[in-house]
């Protein structure tokens, strides 16, 4: 499962995330962060796929632009960026369980 100790994030809540990745790979990486919704908290060209499931979403209108510019700015060249949204034909509300 070596691919998978290449995986990092965002979000407003990270540190469960840390404490289950060490907790499965026994690793000390800390690979989740928590994002200030402004800047990545990574280098720029440092991924070769960016992926956002139903973030879009919430994200305000005036920071939108910011959004694509610093999803952009970590990708490199020719890196792809996938994004899920709702749509209104879903017959469920996918945000909760």
């Amino acid at each position: 499962m070596m691919e998978y100790r290449q995986v990092f994030g965002v979000g407003t809540v990270a540190v469960g995330w840390n404490i289950q990745l060490k907790q499965a790979f026994d690793t000390a990486d800390t690979h989740f962060s928590t994002y200030d919704g402004l800047v990545l908290p990574f280098p720029d060209g440092r991924f070769d796929f960016v992926f956002s499931q139903q973030v879009l979403e919430h994200v305000a209108p005036d920071q939108i632009e910011n959004y694509y510019i610093e999803e952009a700015r970590v990708l490199r060249p020719g890196g792809v960026a996938f994004h899920e949204v709702p749509h209104r034909l879903i017959p469920y509300d996918s945000h909760t369980y």
